[in-house]
C-alpha cells in the first residue's frame, strides 16, 4: 500500500508541475502575440514615411516628362541626327 500511495503522490506532485508550466508557456505565448504600442506605432510611422517618399517621388517623375520633351526642338529633325 505505501508504494500505491507514494506512486499516487508522485503522479499528482508531476501533474501539478506538467500543468503549471502548461499554464506559464500559454502566458507567455499571450505575451508574445501581443504588439506592444510603441512597436506599432513606429510601424506606422514607418508606412506614412514610405508612402510620403513614394508619392513625393511619383511627383517628381511626372514633373521631370514635360521639361524633358521641351528641351528637345521639334523643328530641328537634323540636330538629332
Amino acid at each position: 500500500m505505501p508504494r500505491t500511495r507514494y506512486t499516487r503522490l508522485v503522479h499528482k506532485q508531476d501533474e501539478a508541475r506538467l500543468n503549471h508550466q502548461i499554464r506559464a508557456l500559454n502566458h507567455l505565448a499571450y505575451q508574445l502575440r501581443r504588439r506592444p504600442a510603441e512597436l506599432v506605432e513606429l510601424a506606422a510611422v514607418i508606412d506614412l514615411r514610405d508612402r510620403r517618399r513614394a508619392r513625393l517621388e511619383q511627383q517628381r517623375r511626372h514633373k521631370l516628362a514635360p521639361s524633358v520633351t521641351a528641351a528637345i526642338p521639334l523643328g530641328d529633325h537634323g540636330a538629332l541626327a
